[in-house]
């Protein structure tokens, strides 16, 4: 992109080495700028490749660098089983670039920690986007509101996605087989309704009335 060290601001380097294609051994350097808008901002700038020629000596052209990608969220709800903490919550993060990433869980607008705090730790998924999730062990109760906030550089401020409680897992059930039975019911009421009507009309036999002849009529 034509910047140079001396004219970017509070620039710093990195490495990344590994394999192009499993054939093509590269690495390459950048350098990134840094901001303050919501946080830390850094945008990748340059971008060099070093790939192994014909007879084993370096050659170098440039790579172009993707520019950073937003995240997309969604919170997913699990039965646990436990009567303590019976829903865990898995907050999934995908699509985003580059891989640095804050992610926060809120309760009820309270910044709460997940019970198996592991350092987060993204995925990588081949198409320079990376993946991650982290989960909440809940006992939520109606009007509990669990919000995954989601902090990137592509992003001007957090992301948010909220999860309320709804039905519980055995009310759900007993609406489920409740509405089940009743189209059943219906069902067999109606197919009564069409074999009564589709039943040939029944003839009853006529009843012949005999006059009574006066005696010695004959």
């Amino acid at each position: 992109m034509g910047m140079s060290h001396g004219t970017m601001p509070r620039a710093c380097t990195g490495r990344c080495i590994g394999k192009w294609h499993g054939e093509v051994a590269w690495s390459f350097a950048w350098e990134h700028c840094t901001g303050a808008l919501h946080g830390n901002i850094a945008q990748h700038c340059v971008g060099t490749l070093h790939r192994a020629g014909k007879r084993g000596s370096p050659t170098t052209d440039p790579i172009p660098i993707p520019a950073p990608a937003q995240p997309q969220v969604r919170i997913i709800p699990v039965e646990t089983g436990n009567a303590r903490v019976p829903v865990r919550l898995t907050c999934h993060i995908w699509g985003f670039y580059p891989p640095e990433v804050t992610v926060i869980w809120l309760h009820n607008g309270d910044i709460v920690e997940p019970d198996d705090y592991n350092p987060i730790s993204a995925i990588l998924n081949g198409d320079w986007s990376y993946q991650t999730q982290v989960s909440l062990l809940v006992a939520p109760v109606a009007g509990d509101t669990y919000t995954c906030s989601v902090q990137h550089v592509s992003l001007q401020e957090p992301l948010l996605e909220d999860w309320s409680p709804g039905l519980m897992l055995e009310v759900t059930i007993l609406v489920a087989v409740a509405t089940m039975l009743m189209v059943l019911g219906l069902g067999f009421f109606l197919a009564g309704v069409y074999r009564f009507r589709a039943r040939p009309p029944v003839t009853l036999p006529s009843l012949e009335t005999t006059t009574p002849q006066a005696p010695g009529s004959i």
